[in-house]
């Protein structure tokens, strides 16, 4: 510990500025939020919803904001000027309320070039009418003698004195320090206690501590949070956005609001200069701040932080499904500032976990012509929001839920590995389709009881496999062992 303080000190005493960081890029976007509200329980009498709408800042422009609600619903901004979507239905539905909010987005790169370079302009920005409230602390950050001390230390070893040199030394000691790790239990709730014990967490425990020192020592730190865009751009391409991501920001006389991101420095040690004074266009803010009271208020206690739908019925606390995604302009490469290199790209990401919505074909979708094999029918739709549907029905009424084959084979991350081991060793092709693909590919089956299996011949032939009430009372393993022995009985591939 003291050997890393002591090269921060040296750092910055040197009075070496960081790495240079390019004119501000930007990233033009269409993001789709969808939300699944449950039913909720029977006798309920007031149910209440509400979704972060992404707000337009001086980093960020919302454009073509849609929202499709089946019930009237306000927008309208909390202190802190985050918007916030609320609805009341004038009745309790007694099924899944379906929302979806789309709007087109520019994210430009956030640079405050005075953070690294005394010579570079001050930010230039309004000046925020919360900026005590940035210096006062959260339910889960105390600013208690014991981590002012902390800070205190810190700062003091570093030898900074100035409120910037300060700023960075807590960044370096945050980045140096923590690890980005989300196993085991107690990370993501920017505690910073936990943090400070265990040094390690996700983005919230990072920049928990960076906060807390900063407001401890008298420099107004405030948070941020909204969804990571995955490096790599797929333009027309839509693609599911998984999580969320926070940061932060701290605020000097000399330099105005300065942003940093001390997680993705940890997870990239190559970035560590740059994002001290930047943040990138690969995100999209929801909402600014913790510790949130709603507007409307909510009943319970105030949220920790706000980046999902959040709903209440009666007053409790109500699970709500939701799924994010997006799709890059056709120009969005073409955003980027006039001779601004372009970013490192990232690693492909991983395709989204399979659901009945979006089921992977293990052999890939075949046509009526092709050879002998097994076609498994599902009882549901293709469509992300009729996925959204099922995910809430399978989950909160099983008893109700129409797919048998839906429920049995997968799980709420995709199908099951077990299954989908035992389809891949069977003597014969198989390829899984939604009951609308199904009705298309084979229209003479109109009518069929699904979910159910068909054995396809050469010749295009359909032929009763497993019905639907054969599939019924079967558990993971029956299913397995009941295809086995008649996928045997077909012959080999």
């Amino acid at each position: 510990m003291t050997f890393l303080l002591s090269a921060v000190a040296a750092v910055l005493l040197s009075g070496v500025p960081g790495p240079p960081v390019a004119a501000p890029r930007a990233r033009s976007f269409r993001l789709t939020c969808q939300a699944a509200v449950p039913a909720p329980p029977a006798g309920t009498k007031v149910l209440d919803v509400w979704l972060p709408v992404p707000h337009a800042d001086k980093n960020q422009d919302v454009a073509e904001l849609k929202i499709e609600s089946p019930v009237p619903y306000t927008v309208e901004a909390d202190r802190y000027g985050n918007q916030v979507l609320h609805l009341r239905p004038a009745t309790v539905p007694t099924a899944p309320l379906l929302l979806t909010l789309t709007a087109r987005i520019t994210r430009r790169e956030h640079l405050n070039l005075r953070a690294t370079d005394d010579q570079a302009p001050a930010e230039t920005e309004a000046r925020d009418p919360n900026l005590s409230r940035w210096l006062a602390p959260d339910r889960l950050v105390p600013l208690d003698a014991q981590i002012k001390a902390q800070a205190q230390e810190v700062v003091a070893k570093a030898g900074a004195t100035t409120d910037l040199a300060k700023a960075r030394a807590i960044y370096e000691h945050v980045v140096g320090t923590m690890t980005y790790d989300k196993t085991g239990q107690g990370w993501g709730r920017g505690d910073i206690y936990y943090a400070c014990d265990a040094r390690r967490g996700n983005c919230t425990d990072f920049h928990a501590v960076f906060i807390g020192y900063c407001r401890a020592l008298g420099i107004p730190a405030r948070f941020s949070i909204g969804l990571p865009l995955p490096a790599a751009r797929r333009p027309g391409e839509k693609v599911e956005v998984k999580g969320y991501h926070c940061w932060a920001e701290f605020y000097t006389k000399q330099t105005g609001w300065v942003p940093i991101d001390a997680s993705e420095a940890a997870k990239n040690p190559a970035q560590r200069g740059y994002f001290f004074g930047a943040h990138d266009e690969n995100r999209v803010e929801f909402t600014r701040g913790r510790d949130l009271t709603l507007t409307p208020a909510q009943a319970s206690a105030p949220l920790n932080y706000f980046v999902f739908p959040y709903a209440e019925a009666d007053g409790q606390p109500l699970e709500v499904g939701h799924a994010y995604f997006l799709e890059d302009d056709l120009t969005t490469e073409k955003t980027a500032a006039p001779g601004a290199p372009a970013k490192p790209a990232a690693a492909p990401i991983a395709a989204p976990a399979a659901t009945p919505a979006s089921a992977p074909k293990p052999t890939g979708a075949l046509s009526p012509a092709a050879a002998p094999r097994l076609v498994f029918a599902y009882n549901a739709d293709t469509g992300v929001l009729n996925g959204l549907k099922d995910m809430v029905h399978k989950a909160f009424a099983p008893s109700t839920y129409p797919c048998d084959l839906c429920a049995i084979i997968y799980d709420f991350i995709g199908m099951r590995a077990d299954w989908k081991q035992a389809v891949q060793a069977l003597p014969l092709p198989s390829e899984f389709l939604h009951r609308d693909e199904f009705f298309k590919a084979y229209p003479t089956q109109r009518g069929a009881m699904l979910p159910a299996a068909f054995s396809h011949d050469a010749a295009g032939q359909l032929a009763p496999f497993l019905t639907a009430a054969e599939i019924k009372p079967l558990t993971l393993d029956g299913l397995i062992a009941e295809v086995q022995t008649r996928a045997a009985a077909l012959g080999p591939r």
